[in-house]
């Protein structure tokens, strides 16, 4: 429970994507996060950029609080710059960006509402705004364990910057460079995103789980044409082949005509000129991200690196930076984009209300378990007329599950605090079997619901990480924002070139190693490591005891289009509309085939969501 002394400070994102709330404060010198969530968690809109006011509800209801209880509130931008960026764009443009320009004013002026409205409710002394750059920065480097780090944040745009580069002392951020806007390696990559028929702002990871079936035809293209990379991670954009800042489109006509290619509609279908670009993409973006982080140790002359922005959390890219530092000298956000930014700004806030400019304060991420513990789940069983079984401890229950997972049985897993940020990193989970070779086909196509060519993502013992994947490190993978290579000794299908666009169809159903579900067609995997006391970690561990393989699946408790689950209600409605076996729910468990559908139908009517967008 919150203690009310404890000088609260609460920071919010919204308006552009991912709109989230997070609450900090400093107990008897020790910082704490209380809470941070995502508003799409509750809305249950993906990428929900409103106001997150259930988030925000939610968050007092559940630490019983009220709005006089906050000493300071801290929003993640600056509106008023936001708007004079927009308004000198446009007037560039003019008259081309009308619509865009109103649609960024209705979106200033509900930031400016909301900031009214909380003065009356709290004070004016108590609102003060961050730069959006700084608030990334901040979300990092005052989570991570480092005393001095460069700082470096990656994303579409903020008020001006598009990326830039802090030093961090102490508790203190000093800005050593940006971008300016529309220079961006975060709208290039989204640019390119849309012209591959994947939304913008939630369809980047499949555009990088998309790279390895392809090949780099186009990297000289892209570097000739479109983007010019320097050595030192600045970048400028050929804005004659983009659109976002005279139009709602990311790109024109001049793209289509450069690729040759029609852009793919949203569900169409993919061919290998997609497969080329999406490959292409992911090297001209690890050369920029590779050669900011290396300015940015240079001029810092730091040994550590913090990073945040929404690029942060492409994981292909931030392995390579293991060539420039160790994995112990790097800590990234792991709710690297907006959403983070409620927390930088939070942080940002608190250090300056406590007065401890001088005192070295760092925030502890949690596992970034971070949401609401949701205790009062047997009377929604009850009440929904749903049949379970009711464990006295966790230890009978993981058995249980571990058997059920090695007789290849799918498993909604739902269990403690949710996590902050988009991975699902064991709180709320759907997990398999990764040494069945049907398991990935089976899961894509009907339990999430989504592309075929989606990988999925090994959870493996840390200790045993070393054995099965090229992780030779003592340090975690603990948010999964790393891909490692399969060893060569689990490798059940020699290494080769990949094939041609056309044989795919054989390749992915060939077995390529002794964790085939999890083997990207690449031989990397999305890895997270489980150590400590992870409520993920006994199930893993009594699956490793029956089959001597420390490693199952772990994707996200949800289905295409729609946010990780966040409520019982939530993982009981995707449960019973999916092809998912059992559900774990807290010390329930939950059997499909125990249950009478006919009784259930008011339920599934009373709580049915479809998909969103």
């Amino acid at each position: 429970m919150v203690k009310k002394q404890a000088n609260l400070s609460l920071g919010i994102s919204a308006y552009y994507h991912d709109s989230a709330v997070a609450l900090v404060g400093i107990e008897k010198s020790h910082p704490k996060i209380y809470f941070a969530a995502q508003e799409e968690r509750y809305s249950r809109v993906k990428a929900d950029k409103r106001f997150p006011n259930l988030a925000l509800r939610s968050m007092l209801n559940h630490l019983n609080l009220d709005l006089n209880d906050l000493a300071t509130f801290a929003f993640y931008e600056k509106p008023f710059q936001k708007l004079l960026r927009i308004i000198e764009t446009q007037s560039n443009e003019f008259p081309l960006g009308l619509k865009q320009t109103k649609n960024v004013v209705r979106d200033f002026k509900a930031s400016q509402y909301l900031l009214l409205d909380y003065r009356k409710k709290i004070g004016i002394n108590k609102i003060e705004t961050y730069e959006h750059h700084l608030s990334h920065a901040a979300s990092a480097f005052f989570a991570s364990k480092f005393e001095n780090s460069a700082v470096l944040t990656l994303d579409g745009v903020g008020e001006f910057e598009t990326g830039s580069i802090y030093l961090g002392t102490g508790n203190y951020l000093k800005k050593i460079r940006y971008t300016k806007f529309p220079n961006s390696l975060g709208l290039f990559y989204a640019a390119i995103t849309s012209y591959l028929g994947f939304k913008v702002n939630s369809g980047e990871y499949k555009v990088m789980g998309l790279a390895p079936y392809g090949k780099p035809r186009y990297v000289n293209l892209m570097e000739s044409k479109l983007i010019r990379i320097f050595e030192d991670g600045s970048l400028t954009l050929n804005m004659d082949y983009f659109g976002f800042t005279r139009s709602l489109s990311m790109f024109n006509d001049n793209l289509i005509e450069l690729f040759d290619e029609i852009p793919r509609e949203p569900e169409g279908k993919i061919s290998e000129f997609h497969c080329d670009l999406a490959k292409s993409l992911q090297i001209v973006t690890e050369k920029a991200i590779f050669n900011s982080v290396r300015y940015a140790i240079q001029i810092t002359k730091a040994k550590n690196l913090c990073y945040a922005g929404g690029v942060a959390l492409n994981c292909v890219a931030n392995s390579r930076l293991f060539e420039l530092l160790p994995p112990e000298n790097i800590f990234i956000q792991p709710a690297a984009g907006d959403a983070g930014g409620a927390l930088g700004s939070a942080f940002l806030s608190n250090i300056k209300l406590n007065g401890y400019e001088n005192k070295l304060i760092r925030y502890d991420m949690e596992k970034s378990l971070l949401g609401k513990n949701y205790t009062e789940i047997e009377s929604t069983l009850l009440s929904a007329g749903i049949k379970y079984q009711k464990f006295k401890n966790y230890k009978d229950l993981d058995m249980f599950l571990a058997r059920s997972l090695v007789e290849n049985k799918v498993i909604g897993w739902f269990r403690g605090r949710p996590e902050f940020g988009p991975r699902a990193l064991g709180a709320r989970s759907i997990i398999g079997n990764a040494i069945n070779p049907e398991m990935q086909k089976k899961m894509n196509m009907k339990i999430k619901k989504r592309e075929s060519f989606r990988p999925f993502a090994p959870i493996v013992l840390l200790e045993e990480a070393k054995n099965w994947f090229d992780w030779k490190h003592l340090v975690p993978s603990e948010f999964m924002l790393f891909v490692a290579n399969v060893t060569k000794q689990k490798i059940s299908v020699s290494p080769q070139e990949i094939p041609t666009f056309s044989e795919l169809h054989k390749w992915l159903g060939t077995p390529r190693s002794e964790i085939p579900a999890v083997t990207h067609v690449d031989y990397s995997a999305r890895l997270q490591t489980i150590d400590g006391d992870h409520p993920f970690r006994q199930v893993l561990t009594f699956f490793f005891q029956m089959t001597k393989v420390p490693v199952l699946i772990n994707t996200s408790f949800n289905v295409r289009n729609e946010p990780i689950v966040e409520t019982p209600e939530d993982a009981l409605r995707c449960f019973f509309t999916t092809d998912i076996d059992l559900l774990a729910l807290d010390q329930f468990l939950i059997d499909k085939c125990d249950q009478n559908f006919n009784s259930l139908s008011s339920f599934l009517k009373q709580n049915y969501v479809g998909e969103n967008d």
